[in-house]
């Protein structure tokens, strides 16, 4: 179920941002916002969104779902929805783009992938030599969509970093 909310989110904001830059030929209106009644906070006073913060909670996910639901039907009305739809879900689920870099050190480079398979990603590394061949061999660090049915969480894999171990004098 989430990779499918995934998928569908990940759609949705790809179609808004190229209903956004097709649109974007045409006079831009400026707005400005403006604090509403609802939006204010008051001293003293509990913050009536604080439920949003857990996000896997039922009320932080019922928002979340009703402005999805909203988002969708408004960019489904535009007649070129489905065409797009068709060629972003392609580009999402394609196992045939290039492995961009990520992490390198010693020789070695790391890549997050994600396709239709691995939704949550595929945490990898194989050797500079075998990336530069074009038919890199790839041997897999973490599993995070493995990882999650494993542990029944949500697991997102949100970058790697490395310290470099400590010098000791002697």
């Amino acid at each position: 179920m989430r990779g499918t909310f995934l998928n569908s989110f990940m759609m949705a904001m790809a179609l808004a941002t190229v209903t956004t830059m097709t649109a974007s030929a045409q006079p831009q209106m400026t707005t400005v916002a403006e604090a509403i009644d609802s939006n204010k906070a008051s001293k003293g006073v509990a913050d009536p969104r604080d439920y949003l913060n857990e996000i896997d909670g039922d009320k932080a996910m019922t928002w979340v779902k009703a402005r999805n639901l909203s988002t969708v039907d408004r960019l489904s009305k535009d007649p070129r929805y489905g065409e797009y739809q068709a060629d972003i879900l392609k580009i999402l689920q394609a196992t045939n783009r290039i492995a961009s870099p990520g992490f390198m050190r010693g020789g070695m480079f790391d890549n997050l992938w994600q396709d239709g398979t691995h939704v949550q990603g595929l945490w990898r590394r194989t050797a500079w030599e075998s990336y530069m061949s074009g038919n890199p061999q790839w041997r897999t660090i973490l599993d995070i969509d493995a990882l999650s049915k494993a542990e029944g969480k949500t697991w997102v894999f949100k970058g790697e970093n490395a310290c470099r171990p400590p010098t000791i004098s002697v």
